[in-house]
């Protein structure tokens, strides 16, 4: 790992996601603005103040407009443009305006490389400058799947690196597209690490005879929250169990229990569950919607174990988390778990159930009610996740600037 601190780099994002992926690009960037010369991270008008309030203002990191600022006198020509044409061409007309507008801040900041922290459906910007971009997962929402996976497709033709988050998203991206020529050359392993935004707090459990098991993630059909609420109904008929409760944080989780109809079907089963057993639920069942980092890390340090019984994961930020946290963790066997496991030696701190078995879930959350497990000590802690960092993920990536500017190892 060595220092890219002679070359300025371009983060350039057009898509902003809550939840992992802003906790991947507020750990990253610091880190990379510690090894590189400067950060120009470029973003959609409206979020650049939230993520200014979010970044440690001495870190040589500049964040502006990813486009002509709405005020500019380019801008208000394109809108002018798009009126003449009556809307015709929109799609191309903007994207030429972004792509003037990076080339012009690739030349005003000298910038050397660019990366893209989360491509999704991101098209590929043009620059003279070489462009890389992360991919987080193929496990895209079916409605957008196609025009998403034509995105990837075009950026794994044109770019020079897709750094992809872990081993498992290594493989299926090498599988979906494996007619692309070279593309094991382009592909890139980088797994990510526990999230520094987090803070350690006190290591005791909360309460005696009670255990607070945690689940933060996103409301989405992949992340398997019907699987828990039905092992919270099932466990609540269970005498002689000490008391227990569950809680959800993560963005759209707040309509679990709802009585609003969602348009996915997946997400719609889960909700009429939900909604169907809430007054069951009421007292077993907290629900926090979306939290921001402090609020994330106050549930952390307050919960006993950290349950996931996610379906599918690119790489699954909350095991890593909860590592850092000291917490034990009960999951759905997955590789990318798997994968995390191996990174920090950590077998005995994840008890694996069978992929969507509610049965086996339920008897690991009843084991952990009845003879919980205690977290870690500091010291523990920081023994075991030094095995791998954000610095060390920042490093990685910096050796891979220096080859795309033709600095040999």
């Amino acid at each position: 790992m060595r220092s890219c601190n002679q070359f300025n780099l371009g983060i350039y994002d057009e898509i902003i996601i809550e939840g992992g992926v802003e906790s991947i690009r507020l750990s990253l960037i610091p880190e990379l603005a510690k090894l590189t010369h400067s950060i120009i991270w470029m973003l959609p008008e409206n979020k650049i103040s939230y993520f200014k309030s979010q970044i440690d203002d001495s870190l040589p990191i500049k964040i502006i407009s990813n486009t002509f600022p709405s005020s500019s006198f380019a801008a208000k020509i394109s809108v002018l443009v798009f009126k003449l044409l009556k809307g015709h061409f929109k799609d191309y007309i903007e994207s030429s305006y972004k792509n003037i507008y990076l080339k012009l801040v690739c030349k005003k900041y000298k910038i050397s490389s660019i990366l893209t922290t989360c491509i999704y459906g991101q098209k590929f910007p043009s620059c003279s400058v070489p462009i890389s971009g992360i991919i987080c997962d193929l496990n895209l929402d079916p409605y957008k799947k196609e025009s998403m996976m034509k995105s990837i497709k075009n950026w794994i033709k044109n770019c020079n690196y897709i750094f992809s988050i872990s081993k498992v998203t290594t493989k299926q991206i090498l599988k979906e597209f494996k007619e692309i020529e070279h593309i094991a050359n382009r592909v890139q392993t980088i797994p990510l690490s526990y999230s520094d935004q987090l803070n350690l707090n006190s290591r005791r459990r909360s309460k005696e005879d009670f255990i607070t098991f945690f689940y933060p993630a996103s409301f989405n059909p992949n992340k398997g929250h019907l699987a828990l609420l039905k092992v919270v109904i099932n466990m609540l008929e269970e005498k002689n169990l000490a008391d227990f409760q569950v809680i959800l944080s993560g963005n759209g989780t707040e309509k679990i229990i709802s009585d609003k109809t969602l348009d996915n079907t997946k997400l719609e089963e889960t909700r009429r569950f939900g909604w169907k057993n809430r007054y069951k639920l009421k007292d077993k069942l907290i629900v926090k919607g979306f939290v921001n980092a402090l609020q994330l890390s106050s549930l952390y340090s307050s919960s006993d174990y950290i349950v996931l019984p996610s379906l599918k994961e690119g790489f699954g930020l909350p095991l890593s988390e909860g590592l850092y946290y000291g917490l034990p963790i009960i999951a759905f066997d997955l590789e990318s778990y798997q994968e995390q496991v191996n990174l920090y030696r950590a077998d005995d701190r994840i008890t694996f159930v069978p992929l969507n078995s509610i049965s086996d879930l339920q008897n690991e959350m009843r084991k952990a009610i009845r003879f919980p497990k205690e977290k870690e000590s500091i010291s523990q802690i920081k023994k075991r996740t030094s095995n791998w960092t954000w610095s060390d993920v920042a490093g990685t990536y910096c050796d891979y600037i220096l080859r795309e500017n033709g600095v040999k190892n």
